[in-house]
Protein backbone atom coordinates (compact mmCIF):
# COMPACT_ATOMS: atom_id res chain seq x y z
CA UNK A 1 0.00 0.00 0.00
CA UNK A 2 1.51 3.31 -1.13
CA UNK A 3 0.39 6.41 1.25
CA UNK A 4 1.26 10.07 0.26
CA UNK A 5 0.42 12.46 3.27
CA UNK A 6 0.30 16.54 2.45
CA UNK A 7 1.66 18.53 4.71
CA UNK A 8 -0.74 20.24 6.47
CA UNK A 9 -2.17 22.32 9.89
CA UNK A 10 -2.87 20.03 12.73
CA UNK A 11 -5.07 21.43 15.14
CA UNK A 12 -2.50 20.03 18.20
CA UNK A 13 -0.54 22.84 17.55
CA UNK A 14 -3.03 25.34 19.43
CA UNK A 15 -2.66 26.34 22.34
CA UNK A 16 -6.12 25.89 24.46
CA UNK A 17 -7.03 27.85 27.69
CA UNK A 18 -7.75 24.41 28.71
CA UNK A 19 -9.35 24.44 32.11
CA UNK A 20 -11.58 27.62 31.00
CA UNK A 21 -14.80 27.86 29.22
CA UNK A 22 -13.74 31.31 27.85
CA UNK A 23 -11.98 29.02 25.18
CA UNK A 24 -15.47 28.41 24.11
CA UNK A 25 -19.13 29.39 23.74
CA UNK A 26 -22.08 28.72 21.55
CA UNK A 27 -22.23 31.94 19.53
CA UNK A 28 -21.04 32.42 16.27
CA UNK A 29 -17.79 33.19 15.74
CA UNK A 30 -17.29 37.03 15.08
CA UNK A 31 -14.99 37.89 12.01
CA UNK A 32 -13.22 41.22 13.62
CA UNK A 33 -11.87 42.08 10.24
CA UNK A 34 -8.22 42.67 11.06
CA UNK A 35 -6.37 42.17 7.86
CA UNK A 36 -2.49 42.61 7.53
CA UNK A 37 -0.57 44.46 4.60
CA UNK A 38 0.82 40.79 4.07
CA UNK A 39 -2.80 38.96 4.44
CA UNK A 40 -4.66 41.80 1.89
CA UNK A 41 -1.86 41.61 -0.54
CA UNK A 42 -1.64 37.20 0.06
CA UNK A 43 -5.65 37.81 -1.25
CA UNK A 44 -4.13 39.59 -4.42
CA UNK A 45 -1.53 37.07 -5.57
CA UNK A 46 -4.27 34.18 -4.65
CA UNK A 47 -6.93 35.57 -7.18
CA UNK A 48 -4.47 36.52 -9.99
CA UNK A 49 -3.34 32.87 -9.57
CA UNK A 50 0.73 33.77 -10.04
CA UNK A 51 3.39 35.71 -7.68
CA UNK A 52 5.13 38.58 -9.08
CA UNK A 53 9.13 38.78 -7.98
CA UNK A 54 7.29 42.75 -6.25
CA UNK A 55 4.16 40.78 -4.83
CA UNK A 56 7.13 38.09 -3.27
CA UNK A 57 9.37 40.99 -1.83
CA UNK A 58 6.13 43.05 -0.56
CA UNK A 59 5.06 40.11 1.78
CA UNK A 60 8.21 38.78 2.61
CA UNK A 61 9.23 42.01 4.19
CA UNK A 62 5.73 42.20 5.88
CA UNK A 63 5.98 38.57 7.27
CA UNK A 64 9.48 39.11 8.36
CA UNK A 65 8.03 42.12 10.56
CA UNK A 66 5.15 39.58 11.89
CA UNK A 67 8.03 36.92 12.27
CA UNK A 68 10.25 39.36 14.23
CA UNK A 69 7.53 40.64 16.41
CA UNK A 70 6.04 37.28 17.39
CA UNK A 71 9.21 35.16 18.41
CA UNK A 72 10.53 38.49 20.16
CA UNK A 73 7.11 38.38 22.65
CA UNK A 74 6.49 34.34 22.11
CA UNK A 75 3.16 35.50 20.35
CA UNK A 76 2.38 31.82 19.18
CA UNK A 77 -0.81 30.76 18.32
CA UNK A 78 0.32 27.31 19.75
CA UNK A 79 2.88 24.32 19.63
CA UNK A 80 2.67 20.82 18.45
CA UNK A 81 5.51 18.15 18.64
CA UNK A 82 7.23 19.52 15.10
CA UNK A 83 5.62 22.80 14.65
CA UNK A 84 4.64 26.43 15.95
CA UNK A 85 1.90 28.46 14.63
CA UNK A 86 1.99 32.21 14.71
CA UNK A 87 -1.10 34.27 13.61
CA UNK A 88 -0.88 36.68 10.28
CA UNK A 89 -3.98 37.89 11.16
CA UNK A 90 -8.25 37.29 10.90
CA UNK A 91 -7.63 34.98 7.73
CA UNK A 92 -4.05 33.75 7.88
CA UNK A 93 -1.47 32.29 10.40
CA UNK A 94 1.88 30.35 9.48
CA UNK A 95 3.58 27.61 10.90
CA UNK A 96 7.26 26.84 11.35
CA UNK A 97 9.34 23.91 12.54
CA UNK A 98 9.48 24.08 16.52
CA UNK A 99 13.05 26.27 17.15
CA UNK A 100 13.44 27.70 14.35
CA UNK A 101 13.69 31.37 15.05
CA UNK A 102 15.42 32.49 11.42
CA UNK A 103 12.93 33.91 8.90
CA UNK A 104 13.15 32.32 5.65
CA UNK A 105 14.81 34.30 2.48
CA UNK A 106 13.05 32.67 -0.04
CA UNK A 107 10.46 33.47 -2.47
CA UNK A 108 6.98 32.99 -1.74
CA UNK A 109 5.27 29.74 -4.24
CA UNK A 110 1.33 29.14 -4.21
CA UNK A 111 0.09 26.11 -3.24
CA UNK A 112 -1.36 24.00 -5.51
CA UNK A 113 -5.27 23.34 -3.49
CA UNK A 114 -6.50 19.89 -3.94
CA UNK A 115 -8.93 20.28 -1.29
CA UNK A 116 -10.25 23.67 -1.79
CA UNK A 117 -14.22 22.03 -2.35
CA UNK A 118 -14.18 20.74 1.05
CA UNK A 119 -15.80 24.15 2.58
CA UNK A 120 -14.69 23.37 6.33
CA UNK A 121 -10.86 21.48 5.62
CA UNK A 122 -8.76 24.17 6.96
CA UNK A 123 -5.16 21.79 6.59
CA UNK A 124 -4.30 22.77 3.20
CA UNK A 125 -1.31 25.55 2.68
CA UNK A 126 -2.00 28.19 0.75
CA UNK A 127 1.59 29.22 0.28
CA UNK A 128 4.93 28.57 1.31
CA UNK A 129 7.89 30.28 1.87
CA UNK A 130 10.77 27.47 2.23
CA UNK A 131 10.36 25.92 5.23
CA UNK A 132 7.34 28.30 6.19
CA UNK A 133 3.62 27.69 5.46
CA UNK A 134 1.03 30.03 5.44
CA UNK A 135 -2.95 28.78 6.03
CA UNK A 136 -6.23 29.72 6.48
CA UNK A 137 -6.96 30.64 10.18
CA UNK A 138 -9.42 28.04 11.32
CA UNK A 139 -11.17 30.79 13.78
CA UNK A 140 -11.10 34.69 13.80
CA UNK A 141 -11.81 35.30 17.44
CA UNK A 142 -9.90 32.50 18.94
CA UNK A 143 -12.79 30.63 20.58
CA UNK A 144 -12.91 27.37 19.58
CA UNK A 145 -13.38 23.55 20.91
CA UNK A 146 -11.91 20.36 19.60
CA UNK A 147 -13.41 16.40 19.56
CA UNK A 148 -12.59 14.85 23.19
CA UNK A 149 -9.66 16.43 25.81
CA UNK A 150 -7.23 18.62 24.05
CA UNK A 151 -3.30 17.79 23.49
CA UNK A 152 -2.34 20.18 26.13
CA UNK A 153 -4.70 19.61 28.95
CA UNK A 154 -1.69 18.82 32.01
CA UNK A 155 -1.82 14.58 31.68
CA UNK A 156 -1.00 14.74 35.40
CA UNK A 157 -4.41 15.91 35.51
CA UNK A 158 -6.14 14.41 32.98
CA UNK A 159 -8.24 11.63 35.12
CA UNK A 160 -9.93 13.84 37.17
CA UNK A 161 -9.80 17.42 35.67
CA UNK A 162 -9.48 15.85 32.16
CA UNK A 163 -12.40 13.58 32.86
CA UNK A 164 -14.30 16.49 34.68
CA UNK A 165 -13.78 18.50 31.19
CA UNK A 166 -14.72 15.71 29.04
CA UNK A 167 -18.25 14.79 30.51
CA UNK A 168 -18.87 18.32 31.79
CA UNK A 169 -18.02 20.66 28.61
CA UNK A 170 -17.26 18.49 25.89
CA UNK A 171 -19.84 15.69 26.05
CA UNK A 172 -22.97 18.16 26.50
CA UNK A 173 -21.92 20.82 24.20
CA UNK A 174 -21.63 18.50 20.84
CA UNK A 175 -24.92 16.54 22.13
CA UNK A 176 -26.72 19.98 22.00
CA UNK A 177 -25.68 21.31 18.76
CA UNK A 178 -28.55 20.91 15.65
CA UNK A 179 -28.28 17.42 13.38
CA UNK A 180 -27.62 20.27 10.68
CA UNK A 181 -24.06 20.59 12.28
CA UNK A 182 -23.44 16.61 11.71
CA UNK A 183 -25.44 16.61 8.61
CA UNK A 184 -22.64 19.47 7.07
CA UNK A 185 -20.08 17.29 8.32
CA UNK A 186 -20.78 14.24 6.62
CA UNK A 187 -21.22 16.50 3.45
CA UNK A 188 -17.28 17.05 3.63
CA UNK A 189 -16.91 13.21 4.03
CA UNK A 190 -19.03 12.63 1.60
CA UNK A 191 -17.14 14.92 -1.19
CA UNK A 192 -14.37 14.10 -0.12
CA UNK A 193 -15.05 10.11 -1.31
CA UNK A 194 -15.95 11.67 -4.75
CA UNK A 195 -12.49 13.04 -5.13
CA UNK A 196 -11.17 9.45 -4.90
CA UNK A 197 -10.01 8.18 -7.84
CA UNK A 198 -10.43 4.69 -8.34
CA UNK A 199 -8.59 3.88 -11.79
CA UNK A 200 -5.92 5.64 -10.85
CA UNK A 201 -6.07 3.76 -7.22
CA UNK A 202 -5.67 7.33 -5.37
CA UNK A 203 -8.50 7.01 -2.12
CA UNK A 204 -7.95 9.94 0.35
CA UNK A 205 -9.16 10.23 4.14
CA UNK A 206 -9.22 12.52 6.75
CA UNK A 207 -7.08 11.54 9.74
CA UNK A 208 -9.21 9.97 12.46
CA UNK A 209 -6.50 8.62 14.67
CA UNK A 210 -6.94 12.11 17.09
CA UNK A 211 -9.78 13.16 18.16
CA UNK A 212 -8.40 17.10 18.27
CA UNK A 213 -8.32 17.20 14.83
CA UNK A 214 -12.01 18.12 14.58
CA UNK A 215 -12.56 21.59 16.33
CA UNK A 216 -16.33 23.38 16.68
CA UNK A 217 -16.33 27.08 16.11
CA UNK A 218 -19.91 28.51 16.32
CA UNK A 219 -22.15 25.61 15.31
CA UNK A 220 -19.65 24.75 12.48
CA UNK A 221 -17.38 21.42 13.12
CA UNK A 222 -14.18 22.52 11.11
CA UNK A 223 -11.73 19.36 10.15
CA UNK A 224 -7.82 20.01 10.31
CA UNK A 225 -4.16 18.14 9.85
CA UNK A 226 -3.41 15.73 7.15
CA UNK A 227 -5.33 14.07 4.43
CA UNK A 228 -3.82 11.05 3.79
CA UNK A 229 -3.79 8.87 -0.07
CA UNK A 230 -3.69 5.88 0.00
CA UNK A 231 -3.65 3.04 -3.23
CA UNK A 232 -6.06 0.96 -1.28
CA UNK A 233 -9.95 1.36 -1.23
CA UNK A 234 -10.79 2.65 2.79
CA UNK A 235 -13.72 5.30 2.31
CA UNK A 236 -14.76 7.99 4.52
CA UNK A 237 -17.44 6.32 6.88
CA UNK A 238 -20.30 6.76 9.68
CA UNK A 239 -17.66 4.23 11.25
CA UNK A 240 -14.82 6.65 11.47
CA UNK A 241 -17.00 9.61 12.73
CA UNK A 242 -18.42 7.44 15.54
CA UNK A 243 -14.96 6.15 16.74
CA UNK A 244 -13.32 9.72 16.12
CA UNK A 245 -16.13 11.07 18.25
CA UNK A 246 -16.77 8.79 21.24
CA UNK A 247 -14.13 6.01 21.42
CA UNK A 248 -11.38 7.70 22.27
CA UNK A 249 -10.92 10.76 24.71
CA UNK A 250 -7.60 12.30 23.07
CA UNK A 251 -4.76 9.83 21.47
CA UNK A 252 -4.60 6.60 22.93
CA UNK A 253 -6.54 7.45 25.76
CA UNK A 254 -9.89 5.11 24.92
CA UNK A 255 -13.31 7.40 26.67
CA UNK A 256 -14.42 5.72 30.03
CA UNK A 257 -17.96 4.33 30.89
CA UNK A 258 -20.20 7.03 32.60
CA UNK A 259 -23.95 6.98 33.90
CA UNK A 260 -23.39 11.07 33.50
CA UNK A 261 -21.66 11.06 29.61
CA UNK A 262 -24.43 8.39 28.70
CA UNK A 263 -27.16 10.45 27.20
CA UNK A 264 -25.21 12.89 25.78
CA UNK A 265 -23.20 9.97 24.10
CA UNK A 266 -26.24 8.48 22.84
CA UNK A 267 -27.20 11.73 20.86
CA UNK A 268 -24.37 12.30 19.22
CA UNK A 269 -24.42 8.72 18.06
CA UNK A 270 -27.38 9.20 17.05
CA UNK A 271 -26.86 12.53 15.24
CA UNK A 272 -23.58 11.23 13.36
CA UNK A 273 -25.31 8.06 11.91
CA UNK A 274 -28.25 9.96 10.90
CA UNK A 275 -26.25 12.59 9.29
CA UNK A 276 -23.96 9.84 7.62
CA UNK A 277 -27.53 8.06 6.12
CA UNK A 278 -28.75 10.97 4.44
CA UNK A 279 -25.48 11.61 2.88
CA UNK A 280 -25.02 8.11 1.75
CA UNK A 281 -21.95 7.41 3.46
CA UNK A 282 -20.50 4.00 3.95
CA UNK A 283 -20.86 1.83 6.98
CA UNK A 284 -18.14 1.01 7.39
CA UNK A 285 -16.32 -3.13 6.96
CA UNK A 286 -17.80 -4.69 9.97
CA UNK A 287 -14.40 -6.79 10.69
CA UNK A 288 -12.34 -4.04 10.43
CA UNK A 289 -14.86 -1.67 12.80
CA UNK A 290 -15.76 -4.95 15.02
CA UNK A 291 -14.32 -4.53 18.15
CA UNK A 292 -14.63 -0.40 17.92
CA UNK A 293 -18.64 -0.94 17.51
CA UNK A 294 -18.57 -3.76 20.51
CA UNK A 295 -16.47 -0.70 23.09
CA UNK A 296 -18.28 2.13 21.80
CA UNK A 297 -22.13 0.59 21.84
CA UNK A 298 -22.56 -2.07 24.31
CA UNK A 299 -19.94 -0.36 26.58
CA UNK A 300 -20.02 3.08 26.56
CA UNK A 301 -23.58 3.50 25.24
CA UNK A 302 -25.14 0.51 26.62
CA UNK A 303 -26.97 -0.14 23.71
CA UNK A 304 -29.92 -2.66 23.75
CA UNK A 305 -29.05 -3.94 20.46
CA UNK A 306 -25.69 -6.26 18.96
CA UNK A 307 -23.25 -4.08 17.21
CA UNK A 308 -23.67 -6.87 14.66
CA UNK A 309 -27.04 -6.54 14.45
CA UNK A 310 -26.70 -2.68 13.94
CA UNK A 311 -24.28 -2.85 11.45
CA UNK A 312 -26.66 -5.47 9.50
CA UNK A 313 -29.56 -2.90 9.89
CA UNK A 314 -28.30 0.09 8.95
CA UNK A 315 -26.71 -1.58 5.55
CA UNK A 316 -30.12 -2.72 5.08
CA UNK A 317 -31.81 0.80 5.84
CA UNK A 318 -29.20 2.18 3.33
CA UNK A 319 -30.66 0.54 0.78
CA UNK A 320 -34.12 2.47 0.50
CA UNK A 321 -33.85 4.69 -2.45
CA UNK A 322 -36.40 7.65 -0.61
CA UNK A 323 -34.31 9.71 1.55
CA UNK A 324 -36.66 10.80 3.73
CA UNK A 325 -38.06 7.29 4.10
CA UNK A 326 -34.60 6.11 4.38
CA UNK A 327 -34.39 9.06 7.46
CA UNK A 328 -37.72 7.80 9.19
CA UNK A 329 -36.86 4.28 9.23
CA UNK A 330 -33.24 5.49 10.76
CA UNK A 331 -34.78 7.35 13.39
CA UNK A 332 -37.91 4.62 14.19
CA UNK A 333 -34.41 2.04 14.53
CA UNK A 334 -32.34 4.39 16.64
CA UNK A 335 -35.04 5.06 18.78
CA UNK A 336 -35.24 1.32 19.85
CA UNK A 337 -32.07 1.30 20.82
CA UNK A 338 -30.48 4.13 22.01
Amino acid sequence: MTIFIFTSFNINTMNIALNSKKQYNLSNPVFTGYRSAAGRKLDEVIKKGFVLKTDSEFILKELKKIFDKRLKYNQKVGEGCLNTVYKIDDKYVFRIPINNNNFPEEALKLRVCKFEELKHYYGEPVAELGNLYILRNVTSNGKYMPVGIPKDYPSDNLCISGLKYYNEQFLPTFAKLPQKTYNVLAKNLEKLNSLSCPAQNKYYRFDYNNPNNFILTGKTIKITDDIIQTSEKNENSIADLVNVFLRQMRVNIPAFQSKQALPFRKQIAKKIITAGIKHQLPIGDYKQINSGWNYIFKYLCEAKEEPANIFKMLKFIQKCKNNNKRLNLTTEYLDKFL
